[in-house]
């Protein structure tokens, strides 16, 4: 087993954050640079949803360690598509960080997040890194600090969404496999989003979109999700909504229903869960058509031995008509 291998000096990080008004983003810039054992492998690629009378990241404009991708609040369609904008700032980083902008770390952590990718590549070659992290009320509590969230189960499973979550288990010995990611953490060499690139267009795609779609996509890429055998970061599950002005929360609010209900829609078809004709958004149609190999499924694995390995197989028999239909082909 490969112990204690730490980070080389030239090894860089970029770390990935959507932000939409959220100034506690300058605290968690703050913590994972004095927490990093190399902070100048450091590389900050941030989608800022802002408004331009309150750009507080500016004081980070000539810093060759942030690149800063901006638009107005009233631009935004939600994490899903900020975190597209975040994964066009990649230059030659070799490893990937996506994180929350409301984080906190542990010492050292860019070389143990390394050190455990590495042990995950004793087993597999395509692995990514993710789970539930500790809350930061949390992450100084020595009881709480001997468990991690690991991604073997779901809260939901409906017609309407499928959200992914975790068992709060005992910090294994080693990396162990999990079910998929968690968008506020997930780990992985930069060469994984040229092979699973985000999609711009899911807008305001949440839960469902972000990480059930994605885990999907990956683990039929031939990706393998693993639960790391120590902590990373921490971050605050519940938002603090006095940072983000009235305006922008009523932006939030508007449409936003619709947009996800088109995505999850798009997303079904993709997931072998509906047909094509329902999927009732011109443009998603036509997108689909033209970047079905860029932002479908991987061709490795099939699907169907993802949703039996899960346990969702029996249950979306029973809620998808199409995926009987479907999975009738394939016995």
């Amino acid at each position: 087993m490969i112990k204690n291998i730490g980070q080389k000096k030239d090894s860089k990080i970029f770390v990935s954050i959507a932000c939409f008004m959220d100034n506690d983003i300058l605290n968690t810039i703050e913590d994972c640079i004095k927490k990093a054992e190399y902070p100048d492998n450091i590389v900050f690629g941030i989608c800022f949803q802002y408004d331009p009378d309150d750009d507080y990241l500016n004081i980070y404009n000539n810093n060759p360690q942030f690149r800063i991708h901006r638009m107005h609040w009233n631009e935004a369609r939600g994490p899903t598509y900020a975190r597209y904008f975040c994964s066009q700032l990649i230059k030659d980083e070799e490893y990937f960080l996506q994180i929350d902008c409301h984080t906190r770390f542990f010492d050292k952590w860019d070389s143990k997040i390394i050190n455990e990718l590495k042990k995950c590549n004793e087993k597999t070659d395509k692995a990514v890194i993710s789970y539930y992290p500790l809350n930061i009320k949390d992450m100084n509590n020595p009881e709480m600090q001997k468990k991690i969230g690991h991604i073997t189960a779901f809260r939901y499973i409906g017609t309407d969404a499928i959200k992914s979550h975790s068992y709060l288990e005992l910090i294994p010995n080693e990396p162990k496999e999990s079910w998929g990611i968690m968008a506020a953490m997930i780990f992985m060499r930069t060469k994984v989003l040229r092979d699973v690139p985000y999609d711009l267009k899911l807008y305001h795609g949440y839960h469902s979109e972000e990480q059930f779609y994605y885990a999907v996509r990956l683990w039929t890429h031939g990706y393998q999700c693993y639960t790391p055998s120590c902590h990373i970061l921490a971050m605050e599950y519940v938002t603090n909504r006095n940072r983000i002005s009235n305006l922008a929360k009523m932006h939030l609010a508007k449409g936003v229903h619709e947009w996800h209900e088109k995505t999850w829609k798009k997303c079904k078809y993709y997931l072998k869960l509906d047909s094509f004709k329902n999927v009732d958004c011109r443009e998603y149609k036509d997108d689909i058509i033209e970047n079905h190999n860029i932002y479908g499924l991987g061709k490795e694995r099939n699907i169907i031995d993802y949703y039996k390995m899960t346990n969702l197989h029996d249950r979306l028999c029973i809620l998808f008509p199409y995926y009987n239909e479907y999975q009738n082909l394939y016995i």
